[in-house]
C-alpha cells in the first residue's frame, strides 16, 4: 500500500491479480483523466475528483476514533494475519503486550498437551 497518497489507497480501487495496476470502480470518475495520466495511481489522486482514500475508523486498543487514511498513518502493532492500527505509542505498546501474552499461553498450552503438540 505505501506511505504515499495513490490509487492503491483509494477505497474505490481494485488491484488486479497479478499486476501492479489498480482498476477504478468509481462510476463517477472521468474515463478521459485516466487516459491523459496513463492511469498513473500516484498521479491521479491529485486530480481526480472521486479519490476517497482508505480511513481507520478507530484504534485497536482502545477504540478511540481516528478517521485518518491509513497510508499516511504511523502508529502500528504487527499481528499475525495483518497490521493493526492504534491511536498512540503508548496504545502501541499496550496492544504488543495484549498480542505477546496470548501468543505466550497459546504456545504454554501445546507444550503442556500430551502426544504430538497440536492443538486438536
Amino acid at each position: 500500500m505505501g506511505n504515499k497518497k495513490s490509487c492503491y489507497n483509494c477505497q474505490y480501487s481494485r488491484l488486479i491479480n497479478g499486476q501492479k495496476r489498480v482498476d477504478c470502480t468509481n462510476a463517477e470518475v472521468d474515463y478521459e483523466l485516466l487516459e491523459k495520466y496513463k492511469e498513473n495511481p500516484y498521479l491521479l489522486p491529485g486530480v481526480c475528483k472521486g479519490y476517497k482514500p482508505n480511513l481507520i475508523e478507530e484504534c485497536k486498543n482502545c477504540g478511540e476514533k481516528i478517521n485518518q487514511p491509513v497510508f499516511s498513518w504511523s502508529y502500528w502493532v504487527e499481528d499475525v494475519f495483518e497490521d493493526l492500527a492504534v491511536c498512540s505509542r503508548r496504545c502501541q505498546e499496550k496492544l504488543q503486550e495484549k498480542l505477546d501474552k496470548r501468543t505466550d499461553n497459546f504456545t504454554f498450552n501445546l507444550d503442556e498437551k500430551e502426544g504430538n503438540g497440536y492443538p486438536f
